[in-house]
């Protein structure tokens, strides 16, 4: 059974709470997204160092919605630390342990491309996306979230913002489901 997902539009975080509790980027290097510290604590507000480009195939996306899954609430209680922890490690291959807290949540949006990494064949900036962003990632409950080329696919143009950050995650877990079974 595929669980539902609800969507919250993330055109700015920061218009989801009244003006004076508005977070404003001090300069471009900064952007809000909502953070947990620490195991089940309760999401805040905050401002934070934009990601940055890394890699060839990394694009940097301006987060225009974004959806919230049940795996998004269970990591923030601490549900897969071990697992993302080692799955950190072999990407960064170090034996230091990894920790996901401080966790941006946050797997699957409809961003605008505002930049891309010189790998990066099939986008261009201002492009509409819809990506899946990788667990061992920040997410995209912020106003800007990393994504690998792969991940990305064109936003039809017959959907909104909404609506085409409801459909990544869902669609993956879909066909994950349609493969296991049929092979």
């Amino acid at each position: 059974m595929i669980a539902p997902t609800r969507c919250i539009p993330l055109i700015s975080p920061i218009r989801m709470l009244s003006t004076s509790k508005r977070i404003r980027s001090k300069a471009s290097s900064t952007m809000s997204a909502w953070i947990t510290r620490t195991v089940g604590s309760k999401m805040s507000l905050e401002s934070v160092s934009m990601p940055e480009i890394s890699r060839p195939d990394h694009i940097l996306l301006k987060v225009q919605a974004a959806s919230v899954n049940p795996i998004d609430t269970r990591m923030q209680r601490g549900y897969g630390r071990k697992f993302v922890s080692f799955l950190k490690q072999w990407e960064e291959c170090t034996i230091s342990p990894a920790t996901i807290f401080p966790f941006i949540g946050g797997r699957d949006c409809c961003a605008v491309i505002e930049q891309t990494g010189q790998g990066v064949t099939k986008f261009k900036k201002g492009d509409q996306v819809m990506a899946v962003i990788p667990v061992t990632n920040a997410g995209c409950h912020a106003e800007y979230v990393l994504a690998v080329e792969s991940s990305c696919v064109a936003k039809p143009k017959n959907l909104s913002h909404t609506e085409a950050a409801s459909l990544p995650y869902v669609m993956c877990t879909a066909w994950s489901a349609l493969v296991m079974v049929l092979y």
